[in-house]
Parts: C-alpha cells; structure tokens; sequence
C-alpha cells in the first residue's frame, strides 16, 4: 500500500489557536514538540489520491489574510513565496495538494 504523507506546520500571527482540517485523510497523528501540529495522512493503493486543507481561525475578529507555502526539499525550508494568498476571508482551502510538506500562515 503506498502511503500519502501531508505533513502541516501551522503558524500564527495575531491568533493563539487555529483549525486545521483534511476532508479525506486516512488518519492524523500529532507532533511530539510543544505545539502539537497535526500530521494528516492519506493512504491509497494507486497513489493517486490528492490532499485537501482547510484553515479556519476558531475565534478573533475576520477577516484574515491566508498563505499558503509548500516544503522545498532542496533547500530544507519553506518556500518563500506562497502558492496561494486570500485575503478578506474568514476560512482558506487548498485541494489537488501533492505528496508533501504545506504550511499555512494567516493573519489579520
């Protein structure tokens, strides 16, 4: 079975907490440091499956600028550029994600 790892670092600005969700994952393990990020796993035989996230801030005053960022393997870090801004919103959603790293940062 081929296994479709979505790896999440979620950061914050101006908000202590936000929601993470992944319609379709297989499963959701949680990290070990401090802040308990989740880990979202997508398990299909083909490996054709693709990743959904969806961010919603669960309290404070929207709307919020969202961006999102995909692990560059070469360089060991996040892009520095995002693949995806929304701003004005209350929640952000990325789908047709491949196998990988995302990071979302949002803001007020």
């Amino acid at each position: 079975m081929r296994y479709f790892f979505l790896i999440i670092a979620l950061f914050v600005t101006l908000i202590s907490k936000a929601q993470l969700s992944a319609p379709g994952m297989s499963t959701v393990r949680y990290t070990s440091y401090p802040a308990k990020d989740p880990v979202y796993i997508y398990c299909n035989v083909s490996g054709s499956q693709k990743g959904t996230l969806n961010a919603s801030s669960p309290g404070g005053t929207a709307p919020f600028t969202y961006k999102w960022y995909k692990w560059n393997d070469i360089n060991k870090s996040f892009e520095t550029n995002p693949f995806k801004t929304e701003s004005g919103v209350i929640t952000s959603s990325v789908n047709n994600l491949d196998e990988g790293s995302y990071q979302v940062v949002f803001c007020r």
